[in-house]
This record gives C-alpha cells, structure tokens and sequence, in this order.
C-alpha cells in the first residue's frame, strides 16, 4: 500500500488497530503554521498574522465563516497558500476558466480548484470565495511571498552543495536531498519555490516525528505508526521525550495533542464489512 496506513481507507485502519489496548493517536498541533513561524523568525519577517492564527482556538472557524466556505475547504486552500500554490486575481478567474475550458477542462490551481467544488461550479460565487479568501490572508501573502524569494536567493545558495553529478542540492533536517538544478529545469520559477517550500517545512515535521519515535526506545511508549505530522502508539509520549526530540531535530516548541480515535464510528465501519457487533471501551481503555 503506497503510503502505508496514513493513505489507507478508515476502514482498513480500523481493521488494523482493532483490539489494540492503550493505543494513543498523537498529531503535531499546528504543525505548519509553527514551522511557518519558524522559518519566518529565521528570515527575519513578520510573523504576526501566523501567530495570532495560532493562538486563536476558534481561527479557523472565524476565517472559513468570513469567506462563507467551510472549515475543510477553508483549511485546504491555507495550506496550499503556505506551501506556495499560485494565486489567480479574482478578475482574472473567468479568463482563466474559459481558457481552460478550450484546453480540455485542465486543472485551474489547487487553491482555485478547492473554491470550485466548494461553489458547485458557480463561477459567481468561486470569484466571490476567491476575493474574500485573499482579502483574509492578504498580510500573510505578502510575507509568504518574501519568503519564497529569500528561499530561493538567499537559503539555497547559502546550504547548496556540489552532489557527483556537479549538480547543486540541498538537504532537509531528515537528511533527504533534492536536486535544485533538476527543478529549475523542469519547472517555473514560482513551481520551483512552491517545492523548495514543501520540501523545508515536511522536512521539519518529518525530522521531529522520526526523533520522537527514535525517543521511544528510552521510554514506556511503542510506536506502531508515523503519520509524518504525527505518530500512533501504545501508550503515553511523555513531555521530556517531545523536548528531546525537539532538540534533536532543531523543531522550536512543538506541541502534541492527542486525538482519541472516534470508538463508535470504528465499530460502525467493522460492523458494516462483516456484521458482528463489536465493544472496543475494554480493548482500547488505558
């Protein structure tokens, strides 16, 4: 299975994790908005918008309402926006979609794409969610947008390295490579800074979670799974493991949260592929 239990269906993590007693679901809260903060901080730029989204437990649902879109959608297109996607100007929206529309009905842009199904293809209200949504996050834009640039001009030549090849690359916390020359080649300056992107931030989180799982060695916890941006595992990560890991990966004050697995939906889902009924509160109960 490509991805592992991450990708896979509910039901196949609920066949998967059934009877398990203990077991703990932990996410990385947060996680991109953090690591944004961090890479801000490191680039010298404000970070106020990030923070303040952050500290606010209610932003999401604040921010989806202003725009008249739903949490999920609200979500998608925000990290798109964090990852680099392309942004269409709202009086540009129906050129583009009737250009499309003559190529074959091509793929606008991530976010462009969100708002579409979210508007059930009515193009007044996709430019209506368009307009809204970029007013929301216009200072954050602005900073984002220094950002990719000083990634591209000022990181990469300050951490590329001559690979075998004479090709130039750059490595993330997890120590895996890319290929910038390979990128610039292939893709457009903005595709480009859209990957240099992912590839930094998935990189901290991915580094943190490998850390934290490397920890559990030295404490009463198993992992069974690594979501990347989260781990599953039989029993409690206490919080000296997460400041260990924290250390070990260059992560700055990453919190864990634990989100209990939905026990009654779980049960539902097995029911529903072999009808026996199933009680897991004794079986998953610490």
């Amino acid at each position: 299975m490509k991805g592992g239990l991450q990708s896979a269906s509910r039901r196949a993590k609920a066949a998967a994790y059934r009877g398990i007693k203990n077991l703990k679901n932990y996410d990385l809260k947060a996680s991109q908005i953090n690591g944004l903060i961090q890479q801000f901080e490191l680039a010298n730029l404000d970070t106020t918008w990030l923070v303040q989204y952050r500290d606010n437990p209610n932003a999401k649902k604040e921010y989806a309402a202003k725009v008249g879109i739903s949490v999920d959608c609200w979500k998608t297109c925000l990290c798109a926006l964090l990852f680099g996607a392309y942004t269409t100007s709202p009086s540009k929206v129906k050129s583009k979609l009737d250009a499309l529309l003559e190529e074959g009905g091509k793929p606008l842009n991530s976010i462009l794409d969100t708002l579409e199904d979210e508007a059930d293809g009515d193009l007044e209200l996709l430019v209506n969610y368009q307009t809204k949504f970029l007013e929301c996050v216009k200072p954050l834009k602005v900073q984002l947008d220094i950002w990719h640039d000083w990634l591209l001009n000022k990181w990469v030549p300050a951490v590329a390295y001559a690979g075998k090849s004479g090709k130039k690359y750059i490595k993330n916390p997890t120590g895996k490579e890319l290929c910038i020359d390979d990128l610039q080649a292939k893709y457009k300056v903005w595709k480009v800074k859209s990957k240099v992107a992912a590839f930094v931030m998935q990189g901290q989180e991915a580094a943190f979670i490998h850390a934290l799982t490397n920890q559990s060695v030295n404490y009463d916890y198993k992992v069974i799974a690594n979501e990347h941006d989260g781990l599953i595992c039989i029993g409690t990560i206490p919080d000296e493991a997460v400041r260990k890991a924290a250390e070990m990966s260059g992560l700055k004050t990453p919190t864990l949260e634990e989100k209990p697995f939905d026990l009654t939906e779980i049960e539902e889902l097995m029911e529903e592929d072999d009808g026996t009924e199933y009680d897991w509160e004794e079986s998953i109960s610490d």
